[in-house]
């Protein structure tokens, strides 16, 4: 029985000792995560502040005049907006049908896609699901109504 124990106490230190070495060098890999070189980042915002001084200097000036004068700050930097928001522009968010969002999430799930899609097609996609999420639920509630009903023993 004291051995028996024993073995117990040490396979629970040992599976300490090796969960805490596991741990360390899991950390000790993300070391250098955080650093960053600051002249690089200097370098890389130069542009963007001689963009910013021009726009202080000329403050009537805005994108589509830098990008119609053919500016070199404009065309040396990506200000086309074609990130994240523009990607969604006629797609449903998070991927899922905007018909689903109306579907499961009635009202929330249409603000949800009028707010984050912005889109009047999407929107419509999103109504007609929860008009159709709502006479679903309907229906299903007057059946298990009806079978309630009918299940009582009248006498």
């Amino acid at each position: 029985m004291l051995i028996n124990l024993n073995l117990t106490y040490m396979k629970k230190i040992l599976l300490l000792i090796v969960s805490v070495v596991f741990t360390g060098t899991l950390m000790a890999g993300n070391a250098d995560l955080f650093s960053y070189d600051k002249a690089k980042v200097t370098d890389e915002l130069a542009s963007l502040q001689m963009l910013e001084d021009f726009v202080i200097a000329n403050p009537t000036i805005t994108l589509t005049d830098l990008q119609n004068q053919e500016n070199t700050l404009v065309n040396e930097m990506n200000l086309i907006p074609t990130g994240f928001y523009n990607s969604m522009m006629g797609e449903p968010p998070l991927g899922i049908s905007s018909f689903i969002w109306g579907c499961v999430f009635g009202i929330a799930g249409v603000a949800i896609v009028y707010f984050v899609a912005d889109d009047k097609e999407e929107t419509t996609k999103a109504f007609k699901g929860c008009v159709v999420g709502t006479l679903a639920y309907t229906a299903v509630y007057v059946v298990l109504y009806f079978v309630a009903w009918n299940s009582v023993a009248w006498y």
